[in-house]
């Protein structure tokens, strides 16, 4: 199958304006294949992480007495989601990422509009990292596995909005702008559970891990997210706009309940051949 190109938009600032797009097929079936054309280190499109952190230095990251823990958005190049744990000087220290990915389907192109049926529809990610623990001290193993799920995202945010400023307790740049629930996980508020694509997170592979799958640096992995694009496609003008949250993220002091393990994708800041990419098939009636 050749890559098309297709504009991304993703939820920020700015738009690219070098973006080319091919039809795999002709007439009413086609392959739109979405790829952000974002500059390494420059503008970042349509992905970014909020992050909760206990424990340890008051700036680690910076702390803000309005808005709560920040994103770590200097990480231009990982997008996150999962929890783990690990000790410092200063104690215990636990971090719970929860992942953001925007993208505005109908953005530069005439072949999805919202009389479009989508037949299926796969983001593919590509591992950059990852982290595991264990508060009782045992080893890593296939245990680690959790589930991780993506809801649709019920905030307004504007076409516009920067998701790099998002954080624990706020989406946006303005007060004003906050989660229902800190964390962005209430149901009427903040996430939809009714449109919903699921995956599991495995653990990231190191010299710990004793079980018989990891996912390795550079792995790709695919995750079907047909429903949340039909949705966006069918009820959103396009809109796709979601929120991961990995399975009793919040549960770290209960190792029977949550062997932890976070996982980093490369995001749209990346280099081109590590950039999230979207793969579309679709049918206009």
């Amino acid at each position: 199958m050749s890559r098309a190109r297709h504009k991304l938009t993703g939820i920020r600032h700015a738009l690219h304006n070098h973006n080319t797009k091919t039809i795999v097929d002709s007439g009413s079936n086609g392959t739109d294949i979405i790829i952000d054309d974002g500059l390494v280190g420059g503008t970042l499109d349509g992905d970014s992480y909020i992050v909760e952190k206990i424990g340890g230095p008051l700036d680690m990251p910076i702390d803000n007495p309005m808005y709560g823990h920040a994103s770590d958005w200097h990480d231009s190049l990982l997008i996150k989601v999962g929890s783990y744990a690990s000790t410092s000087q200063y104690g215990p220290i636990v971090w719970i990422y929860r992942m953001l990915y925007n993208v505005n389907l109908f953005a530069g192109g005439e072949n999805l509009n919202s009389n479009t049926e989508i037949k299926n529809a796969v983001l593919t990610l590509t591992i950059g990292g990852g982290n595991a623990s264990s508060f009782d001290g045992g080893p890593y193993n296939v245990s680690n596995t959790k589930l991780c799920n993506i809801y649709r995202n019920r905030q307004t945010l504007p076409s516009d909005i920067d998701v790099s400023y998002s954080w624990w307790m706020n989406w946006g740049p303005l007060a004003g702008n906050t989660w229902g629930t800190e964390g962005a996980e209430n149901p009427t508020q903040d996430i939809d559970r009714t449109v919903s694509s699921s995956f599991y997170l495995l653990p990231k592979a190191d010299s710990n891990y004793d079980g018989d799958e990891a996912w390795w640096y550079n792995d790709q992995v695919d995750i079907n997210i047909t429903e949340l694009v039909q949705d966006a496609v069918t009820n959103r003008n396009g809109l796709l706009k979601t929120i991961w949250i990995k399975e009793d993220d919040d549960q770290l002091n209960n190792p029977e309940e949550n062997q932890a393990n976070a996982t980093y994708f490369r995001s749209a800041s990346s280099q081109s051949f590590n950039r999230p990419y979207l793969t579309i098939d679709w049918y206009n009636p």
